[in-house]
């Protein structure tokens, strides 16, 4: 049973039809950040866990309901444009980035629609087990009602014929993977009025003015590299040094290497460790200035443009160059740019920036920040279509 909530968007009064309230389910996720405070849920990582935490914030929740609506109305009155939902969503999630089921899920409650979960073949199902978590705290809420009635998680081959009848069964579609893989997906959907948004192959990488990098700016960018390596489309596949000499780049590198074992206290997985000192062997062999981090915990490869990129999953590659190189140079699937400048040169940065294809310019520390608009594409009011009213 839905009902219409009013909203307030400048001089125009706008309603939707959901089935539950969305200042509720966002108070009862809000609810759960003093629970996971006192302790850890053994699927997930200390940073994994934080991170969920922060995303919890109750203003930061509100942002895609305000986006999209306004602010809650105070009084009813004809609206000029009612927001109906389109119906069941499905996703299909990644296996190299398992935090972003929970992220999204949480976004796609606030919907009240209907949603599935096709979960990555080789990824730990941390969406489930999130919402199964969210579900035992908070009992007796609309969340509870939503989360036990409303969503499924599903592990399904890729010749399952029960993905077609999922993508048939969906009104929105959401695929996070490869070209191929959303390609594959939206090309089984039959409905002319069904929606589909596609998170593909994305290229991301970091600025940085070495003249305004300090050991806070220093530890941020340890702690976005460390989280998933190269393997998110957030995390910075290439550090930029931009118009820094070679001296102050070998500079860089040595800070970074100080500080990574008190930052990054945990050991890697054998696995990574043993592929980090062989990355590190090819790294200089293709001619970069390669170095390991103790305990073989990452590499720190210093090169340029030209430089075949060294490919391991934690070798951490800086180049030194000018704003016009690193324009000349940024892949045309660039998702995130994450900077670390002075005032002055955000300006210039960005209005460069914006005659390219990137969809996210932000400070190094945000880079990994999940929202509503993702590669410049608002799925959360997609899970809407509107109806004006005159």
């Amino acid at each position: 049973m839905s009902s219409l909530y009013y909203f307030q968007r400048g001089e125009r009064t706008i309603a939707a039809r959901l089935a539950y309230d969305p200042s509720d389910l966002v108070a009862a996720w809000a609810s759960l950040r003093s629970k996971m405070t006192r302790r850890l849920h053994p699927d997930f990582t200390r940073d994994e866990w934080a991170y969920l935490i922060a995303f919890l914030d109750e203003k930061s929740l509100l942002a895609p309901v305000y986006s999209t609506f306004g602010e809650f109305a105070k009084t009813q009155s004809i609206p000029h444009e009612v927001y109906v939902p389109r119906g069941s969503i499905a996703v299909w999630l990644p296996n190299n980035v398992s935090l972003l089921g929970p992220l999204v899920a949480i976004l796609l409650s606030l919907t009240g629609q209907p949603a599935r979960y096709k979960l990555g073949s080789r990824a730990a199902n941390l969406v489930g087990a999130f919402l199964n978590f969210a579900a035992i705290e908070t009992e007796n809420t609309q969340l509870r009602e939503y989360i036990d009635e409303r969503t499924e998680c599903l592990f399904l081959d890729r010749g399952d014929d029960r993905i077609d009848k999922l993508v048939e069964g969906a009104a929105v579609r959401m695929v996070f993977g490869s070209d191929e893989a959303a390609g594959s997906v939206h090309a089984k959907s039959k409905s002319p009025t069904s929606v589909g948004f596609s998170f593909v192959d994305k290229h991301s990488e970091a600025w940085i003015d070495y003249n305004h990098m300090n050991d806070a700016s220093l530890s941020e960018l340890i702690k976005i590299f460390a989280i998933y390596g190269r393997a998110g489309c957030t995390s910075p596949k290439r550090i930029v040094l931009l118009n820094s000499s070679r001296a102050e780049a070998e500079e860089f590198r040595g800070r970074l290497l100080d500080m990574w074992p008190s930052i990054i206290a945990d050991d890697v997985d054998p696995h990574h460790a043993s592929d980090n000192v062989m990355a590190c062997q090819w790294a200089l062999a293709n001619g970069w200035n390669a170095s390991l981090v103790a305990r073989n915990k990452a590499v720190i490869a210093l090169g340029n443009m030209q430089l075949e990129p060294a490919e391991s999953h934690l070798c951490m590659n800086i180049v030194s160059c000018s704003l016009d190189e690193a324009l000349e140079y940024l892949p045309t699937n660039t998702q995130t740019v994450g900077y670390c400048c002075s005032p002055s040169s955000h300006g210039e940065w960005l209005s460069r920036l914006s005659t390219t294809k990137i969809h996210r310019f932000v400070p190094v520390g945000k880079m990994h920040h999940f929202n509503h608009v993702w590669d410049g594409q608002d799925f959360w009011a997609g899970c809407f279509q509107s109806i004006e009213v005159a």
